[in-house]
């Protein structure tokens, strides 16, 4: 029989018994959690369960859709998690102090080799340091939370091989695009994809993190990144990081297996309405753009805030743009305000959001573009009506290209800038 994937490997070690892809089981989660979108309706849930929290040290609750919360019901649901919260003893990440993702990989709640089940659309992108996450729904919450374990079929994995170096300009926002229109929106359905190859050595914890991150909207069940130095060095960070690196079977089976060379892509585009009508920015430079976001559970991180601030400085956004910027984390703001990157932005014309999603879902209802605008943002989904408004058209891209466009007040290339100081 062939060796392992890295999902088979820790699913198998969570149920108790050897597991290959379409087997059945029930598995042990090392972590369960979920947000203010989710939780109140679970919390309800578990309480006519009436059973105690499996391990209140494995759950989480996060507070990041809704901040600042703008009516009643939403801020009476915030209220009452508080409470729950209190009155369990669980983990609580109060509004202001980030995206639930970027929170639990800042604090090392998951970890390699770890099974996480987390009530959120975007869960893989903590598959970044080498744990399987999987997205779950309210009842899965629930149920987790007084059982500590999850149902679900072994996935077959989609075998990613990573080539090559990013260009100056280019970033694995660029990457994970180019990814996204080779697979399709139902390319990967109940897949995982498993990102492997000597490119990952040259690729920093963010930009794994932005690479998982968007597989959820290809249809896939996770992904994955291998055990190596990185993971290790990420590891290091926490002073008792559990864990153990994960890694494939020279000889595992994959249903599919995709190269990628990165120093072939340019900056790409994520045209509407859908996340795989992907093609370069250089194609779409004609287009007038009247709102720029970088942020989200994507592109909201610091190295992300740095390559806009790279676009940015000395210049000023277009007179018809206006231009968002929500850092994943209170950590991530007070890191760029330290650095001087806030005062670019601010300089710039931008507006500095609070750390959460901000208008990622126009669930704040801040930023709801205008009738027959076009918007270019750093978040992770573009269908109609995502931003609050379906005569809108959304743009995805990296916080660089975003930068670009929203400084000459149409799509642009960013490349041009990094080409200017390195020649300078």
């Amino acid at each position: 029989m062939s060796g392992k994937t890295i999902v088979e490997k820790i699913i198998s070690a969570h149920a108790g018994r050897d597991l290959r892809a379409g087997d059945l089981c029930v598995a042990e989660l090392d972590f369960t959690a979920g947000t203010e979108t989710k939780c109140p309706r679970a919390v309800r849930m578990f309480e006519d369960l009436g059973l105690p929290l499996h391990r209140r040290e494995q759950v989480a609750i996060a507070m990041d859709h809704f901040v600042p919360s703008t009516n009643a019901q939403r801020t009476n649901n915030q209220k009452k998690l508080r409470q729950f919260a209190e009155k369990e003893g669980v983990r609580l990440f109060l509004p202001g102090e980030g995206i639930s993702l970027q929170l639990f990989m800042e604090n090392h709640l998951l970890y390699p080799g770890a099974l996480g089940g987390i009530a959120d659309s975007h869960a893989s992108s903590l598959g970044a340091v080498n744990c399987c996450c999987l997205a779950i729904g309210e009842t899965e919450l629930a149920t987790a939370m007084a059982t500590g374990k999850i149902w679900l079929k072994v996935p077959e994995s989609i075998k990613v091989e990573l080539k090559g170096t990013l260009s100056p300009g280019v970033y694995a926002k660029d990457a994970a695009l180019a990814l996204m229109g080779l697979i399709g929106t139902e390319g990967a359905s109940y897949q995982v994809l498993e990102f492997c190859g000597e490119a990952l050595k040259n690729l920093g914890m963010g930009e794994r993190f932005t690479l998982c991150n968007m597989v959820s909207d290809i249809g896939a069940k996770t992904a994955i990144m291998p055990g190596d130095e990185r993971t290790s060095a990420w590891m290091l960070e926490s002073r008792n990081a559990p864990g153990r690196l994960v890694n494939a079977d020279p000889d595992a089976s994959y249903c599919r297996t995709i190269e990628l060379d990165l120093g072939s892509i340019e900056p790409m585009l994520s045209c509407p309405h859908s996340v795989d009508n992907v093609h370069a920015a250089s194609s779409e430079e004609h287009t007038p753009v009247n709102l720029a976001i970088i942020g989200s559970c994507t592109n909201g991180r610091l190295e992300d805030l740095r390559a806009a601030a790279a676009v940015l400085k000395d210049g000023h956004i277009h007179p018809a743009v206006r231009m968002l910027i929500t850092p994943a984390s209170r950590r991530v703001l007070l890191e760029a305000n330290a650095e001087g990157l806030i005062d670019i932005f601010v300089r710039a014309g931008a507006m500095v959001m609070p750390p959460a999603c901000g208008p990622c879902t126009s669930f704040t209802q801040i930023g709801v573009p205008g009738d027959g605008d076009n918007v270019i943002s750093s978040a992770n989904r573009n269908f109609k009506g995502r931003l609050g408004n379906k005569s809108a058209s959304i743009y995805l891209a990296s916080p660089a290209t975003v930068a670009a466009s929203a400084l000459t007040g149409h799509i642009a290339d960013p490349r041009p800038y990094f080409c200017r100081r390195q020649s300078a």
